[in-house]
């Protein structure tokens, strides 16, 4: 089980087939929240904590997976009803969308970033994790 200290950053995947992020980057939508599994890892998430967005892969558009977004926790998760039933949401703030999506593949190549839990377990329920170095690593790749 994942201990809090091991946790440097939190990743939330968005599936462009359930929400067209891709629109939602187009249009500068504000970022405001991201419905999470519920797990233990809800629990873990702390006011100021990074977030990482992670688009899958859009077969349709021909656009690959990776990163393209990052903000930060702005409160504790709280339950919502919605499509998929009673969720948690983490409240985000200071969201800022990329101007590219930072690839999969080239997230793979980097020697931190090769066990990063989203490309490991690209079917894990929000949130995904990533430790320090690979925060710092992720950050490297966008300088």
């Amino acid at each position: 089980m994942l201990s809090r200290d091991e946790v440097g950053g939190w990743v939330v995947k968005a599936n462009p087939v359930v929400w067209d992020i891709h629109a939602a980057r187009e249009a500068c939508e504000e970022l405001t929240s991201f419905r999470l599994t519920p797990s233990y890892r809800v629990e873990m998430m702390q006011v100021g904590d990074p977030v990482l967005v992670w688009v899958t892969r859009d077969h349709a558009r021909h656009l690959p997976a990776g990163f393209m977004a990052d903000a930060e926790v702005a409160g504790r998760p709280r339950s919502r009803t919605g499509a998929a039933g009673r969720r948690p949401h983490v409240p985000l703030r200071a969201a800022v969308w990329w101007d590219a999506i930072l690839p999969a593949d080239v997230v793979r190549r980097h020697p931190a970033l090769a066990d990063l839990e989203v490309l490991r377990a690209p079917r894990i329920g929000n949130p995904a994790y990533l430790t320090r170095n690979q925060l710092t690593a992720v950050d490297e790749l966008l300088a």
